[in-house]
């Protein structure tokens, strides 16, 4: 669901419910095989297994097929998080609560749970993710930061002031420097 920060009203998981089940269908009809069904607490996971080398190419094309998805279901009320390509991130654990923010009667706290599970999960064929990510992989960038401390940091602090991300403080432990930026989901994390 889309929202500033916290925790997803009703409205915004049946939006993202809806959004889930017709992205589901849709890779059905493509030949997908069956996939895990996680209610997050705030929205849906859908989870297909892959096989593929935790490398740099098999990131692009998962971040590929994350963009094709997006590019053909978002919504101004739902998203496909294009986000979540990269092997070492993590879902929410089923049986777990989805707390990003205080609960309010309208944004309450809820348990993630597993919805549907196929009996086998079989991984989708590397052909079935070239074919839906094919015109999404993005072509790969460098960023040039200089050597010097000083001018790395001042080089990270331009590109957050170029990309409106507040910073609300810095720090130096050792020879480490650290800038805190304000987090854009919510105002509890640090």
């Amino acid at each position: 669901p889309i929202r500033k920060y916290g925790n997803a009203s009703d409205e915004e998981k049946a939006t993202a419910y809806e959004q889930a089940w017709t992205i589901c269908d849709y890779l059905k009809s493509c030949a997908w095989p069956a996939p895990i069904l996680i209610d997050s607490g705030n929205g849906y996971h859908v989870v297909f297994a892959i096989d593929l080398p935790n490398d740099q190419p098999s990131e692009d094309l998962i971040r590929g097929v994350l963009t094709a998805l997006a590019a053909k279901f978002d919504t101004a009320d739902s998203r496909v998080d294009t986000g979540n390509f990269e092997a070492n991130r993590l879902c929410k654990f089923p049986s777990t609560w989805a707390r990003k923010a205080a609960p309010t009667p309208e944004r309450p706290h809820r348990q993630s749970s597993v919805l549907e599970c196929p009996e086998t999960l079989q991984p989708v064929s590397r052909s079935l993710l070239d074919s839906l990510a094919e015109g999404h992989i993005p072509e790969r960038t460098t960023l040039k930061v200089p050597l010097n401390d000083g001018l790395k940091m001042d080089w990270l602090r331009s590109f957050l002031e170029h990309y409106k991300v507040p910073v609300v403080g810095e720090r130096q432990n050792g020879q480490r420097y650290f800038i805190d930026v304000e987090c854009s989901c919510s105002e509890e994390h640090g």
